[in-house]
């Protein structure tokens, strides 16, 4: 679900309201699932992609 919402807001740049339509989620859970995939893309970028 976090990989359809982070898509769909960044990839095809479509409103959060209309994400919730779309997906069927409330406004506090579409945050929630952008907070963690943010969290989880920065994760990734700086264990494989940056160095320390």
């Amino acid at each position: 679900m976090q990989h359809a919402v982070f898509s769909m807001k960044y990839l095809d740049d479509i409103d959060s309201d209309e994400i919730c339509k779309q997906l069927n989620i409330t406004a506090s859970n579409y945050w929630v699932l952008i907070h963690r995939a943010k969290t989880q893309l920065r994760s990734c970028l700086e264990k494989n992609w940056f160095t320390k």
